[in-house]
């Protein structure tokens, strides 16, 4: 659980007591076994994850004739369904778990209120989401330059 607790540190680090607290509070433990789906696409983006282990495949949807295309493969520290913090709330992609995933799940109504009465965490919050936002676009054109197709 050590292990666990640095990574919210380290990616919390800099809140202030009480919002790392609220954090801690809001984030709920959940699991996924392999092949488990966090997230559909087109559906409404009702959680965020923070990854604390495993992996987890972030999928686009391909052409009718070709399938779904893999982008991004998210592991420990990163973030999967941003899209419950920045509007319109509808997932873009899906998300399937590689193997057995351990994550911190928040309720994005809940998350943004907290953002909303705490602008540091706020800040923090978004800033991370504009990060990782940036590597997974980054990835995607990697991708889509070169697909994976899955069958």
């Amino acid at each position: 659980m050590q292990k666990h607790d640095d990574l919210i540190d380290d990616f919390f680090g800099e809140l202030s007591e009480a919002d790392r607290l609220t954090i801690k509070t809001l984030g709920k433990q959940v699991h996924f076994a392999p092949h488990s789906r966090l997230i559909n696409e087109g559906e409404t983006a009702n959680y965020l994850y923070y990854i604390l282990d495993g992996e987890v495949s972030i999928y686009l949807p391909g052409k009718a004739d070709s399938g779904p295309i893999r982008v991004y493969d998210a592991g420990p520290s990163d973030l999967v369904g941003w899209s419950a913090v920045v509007p319109p709330h509808m997932y873009t992609g899906d998300a399937v778990a590689l193997d057995r995933v351990l994550a911190l799940r928040f309720s994005g109504p809940e998350l943004l209120t907290a953002m909303g009465e705490s602008p540091q965490m706020g800040h923090l919050i978004m800033d991370k989401v504009a990060e990782f936002l940036s590597r997974r676009l980054w990835t995607a054109m990697v991708q889509l330059s070169y697909p994976v197709r899955v069958h």
